[in-house]
């Protein structure tokens, strides 16, 4: 596996992690190796996609496959901090976006570095929560960039956020306190670090006295689950959370506020500079011009089943909306100790239904 720094916007550099293949995983008689782009979630880095047993991770087991497996990571985690002019730890600057630029900026560039390096026309893209949100607003900004991707998959899908649930909908309080926060110098959320990760491989060991509170603070966060294997806690714990901007979470409180799939709020006079209107423009997923397949669950307080059917109602080009059988929660897309059987074949046979 290798990683890889990428220009972005105005000095961002987002990270890439490639992983290598086996002799499979050509997909047509030119022998043209499948290539896929997989981008993870609100406070989370692309270790989510591997952080599960070898059988059961969605990176290892696309690989295994022989596909060109590629991980992306969003600027501000703990894995893509870099910046031409400004320090993450002491320029308040450079927490000044949020997941709309992302979309807009970092994934487009991130993509581009792929197809650039595997000298492919196409690639696949898997997007995990914000990893859709992400997309959506790349869609609207670059409506042209849909001949980039063959398929997108969108595992517990965000865009709406009107029947959210759980910790995250506190984040219309951080909404509310965005602009006092700035002011005193706060741009950054959930900070990943050594000392937290210590602190959760101790606290939150399968025989720890604390282990309790670690389950009940992670189930406050993505739903009650009981599909993740408790060895695996400590670890995951270590990782994440693994750091994004006060501003990304004060989005989804604006999401919540609005009760519509929008761009990031900068105020009249900043929206006039970024949008070219006084208002933050809707993302318009008719601009989605590329087949879409949805895996989302019953029993997923921030993919919330309702929004998902909004979401997949306004999609030109669906071709799967999928809810899976089981009461997983918004992370057993990736942690769950079944998740190959219950959803990753699934999405396989989606994507090679589609050849390149």
């Amino acid at each position: 596996s290798s990683t890889n720094d990428e220009g972005s916007f105005n000095g961002y550099a987002s990270s890439n992690n490639s992983r290598s293949y086996g002799a499979r995983g050509f997909c047509n008689s030119n022998q043209q190796r499948r290539v896929i782009f997989l981008q993870h979630c609100l406070f989370c880095s692309s270790a989510d996609f591997v952080l599960n047993e070898p059988d059961q991770a969605i990176a290892f087991i696309l690989s295994d496959l022989g596909w060109d497996v590629w991980l992306g990571n969003y600027r501000g985690n703990r894995y893509s901090r870099s910046h031409l002019n400004l320090d993450p730890d002491d320029d308040l600057d450079y927490w000044n976006f949020s997941w709309d630029m992302m979309g807009r900026y970092d994934l487009p560039a991130m993509i581009q570095f792929v197809m650039h390096t595997t000298q492919v026309e196409q690639i696949d893209y898997i997007g995990h929560s914000m990893g859709t949100m992400g997309f959506w607003a790349m869609m609207h900004f670059h409506p042209h960039l849909s001949s980039w991707i063959r398929i997108m998959v969108g595992l517990a899908p965000v865009s709406y956020a009107n029947h959210m649930r759980g910790t995250l909908t506190m984040s219309s309080l951080i909404y509310a306190l965005d602009a006092p926060l700035t002011k005193v110098g706060i741009g950054e959320f959930l900070p990943s670090g050594m000392w937290t990760a210590n602190l959760a491989t101790k606290l939150c060991r399968p025989d720890s006295p604390a282990r309790k509170f670690c389950d009940e603070l992670l189930e406050s966060f993505i739903g009650q689950g009981r599909y993740v294997d408790p060895e695996f806690l400590p670890v995951i714990l270590a990782h994440n959370p693994a750091g994004t901007s006060l501003h990304t979470v004060s989005h989804f409180g604006q999401l919540i506020q609005s009760r519509d799939f929008e761009a990031y709020d900068h105020g009249r006079r900043r929206n006039l500079v970024e949008y070219g209107t006084t208002k933050p423009p809707k993302f318009d997923f008719s601009r989605v011009m590329l087949p879409v397949a949805l895996y989302s669950a019953m029993n997923d307080p921030i993919s919330a089943a309702k929004d998902v059917d909004r979401l997949a109602r306004e999609l030109p080009w669906l071709v799967v909306n999928h809810r899976v059988e089981l009461d997983y929660n918004h992370m057993d897309f990736l942690w769950a100790e079944n998740a190959n059987t219950i959803v990753f074949s699934h999405v396989i046979d989606t994507i090679n239904g589609f050849t390149c």
